[in-house]
Order: C-alpha cells, then sequence, then structure tokens
C-alpha cells in the first residue's frame, strides 16, 4: 500500500504548479469530488450557499426521523452534520445542526414511546457537544440563542426512558459555564 503525502508535500507540488496547471487541477476536483466541489462552492458562494446547505442538511436528518417510511438511522443524520462541518466554517451553524437532530431525536421519541438506550445516548452525546462548543466559543450571542433550545430540550424528553430528561438537565445545570443574565 502506497503512503498518503503530507500536507507539507503536497505544498511542495503545488508551488511547482503553475496558474493554468492549479486551474485546471481545481477544476477536476470541483468535478469529481463532491466534497470539494461543497468546499470550494461555500468559499467561492459565501453566505447564500451556506444558508442553503443547512436548510438541505435539516431536511435530510428530518427525512431520516420520518417515521412513516423507517426507523431513523442516527448514523446517517449524523453523518449528515459532518458533511456539513466539513464545509461551513462558522461553528454557530455547525451548532444550529447539531441542536435541530437532537430536537428531531427528542420529537421522534415523543411520537413513537420508548427507543432503545442508544437513541438516547445519541441524544446525550450531542446535547454534551453543544454545551462543550458553546463554553470553547464564549459568545453571548450563542448562549442567547442557543440556552432556550438546550432548556425545552429538557423539557421535551421529560418521560422519556432511561432518564434522560434528568441526564440533560444535569448537564444544562452543571456543564454549561454562563447563565443568562435577567434584563
Amino acid at each position: 500500500m502506497s503512503k498518503k503525502m503530507s500536507v507539507a508535500a503536497l505544498k511542495q507540488q503545488l508551488k511547482v504548479l503553475s496558474q493554468q496547471e492549479m486551474i485546471a487541477l481545481l477544476c477536476s476536483l470541483y468535478q469529481s469530488c463532491p466534497d470539494a466541489a461543497a468546499i470550494l462552492n461555500a468559499k467561492f458562494s459565501g453566505a447564500d450557499y451556506i444558508k442553503g446547505l443547512m436548510l438541505e442538511s435539516k431536511d435530510k436528518i428530518h427525512k431520516e426521523f420520518d417515521a412513516k417510511t423507517k426507523i431513523p438511522s442516527l448514523s446517517k443524520a449524523k453523518k449528515v452534520i459532518s458533511e456539513f462541518k466539513k464545509v461551513s466554517p462558522a461553528p454557530e451553524d455547525v451548532l444550529e445542526l447539531k441542536l435541530y437532530y437532537a430536537e428531531c431525536v427528542a420529537k421522534f421519541g415523543n411520537s413513537f414511546g420508548d427507543m432503545p438506550e442508544s437513541f438516547y445516548d445519541s441524544l446525550e452525546r450531542i446535547y454534551s457537544d453543544v454545551i462543550s462548543n458553546l463554553n470553547k466559543l464564549k459568545s453571548e450571542d450563542l448562549f442567547r440563542a442557543c440556552y432556550p433550545r438546550l432548556q425545552s430540550l429538557v423539557t421535551k424528553t421529560n418521560g422519556l426512558g432511561y432518564g434522560i430528561s434528568e441526564n440533560l438537565d444535569a448537564m444544562l445545570e452543571d456543564d454549561l459555564e454562563w447563565e443568562p443574565q435577567q434584563d
């Protein structure tokens, strides 16, 4: 098996290319690799592209939780988030998608009753990840935007199995390093 080129080695190779060769290489990547096309579109098309991609991503996650057709695939829904994260440089966009995923999990659980423990474990992990990222980013605007939704998830999971609501509430109380200011 051949060894993958390092980023430093790639940079060395790219330095010797002419502008025309570089353009041809990027166009070839754009046409043959959907991830590369998405990254380049995000870079050069801007906020409107990201907004459209966010809507498409939410639609894909929502479809995974459409019980009329199947049992949801948590891994497929989380893959949508991973793919989006490769394209969007804005952490608030990724947080939005993670919260949307958590809300879909809670809604599905409420609609169709008790689920396997792994279902709730997935919700807890993404909830914890959102809180951890909010703590790292230290953005009051993000805290203000996310806090009501985090609280709502505690309420929406009340009555679901495996103590999920209590676990989310404990994370919100113990792990979130920010308190909303009283206006």
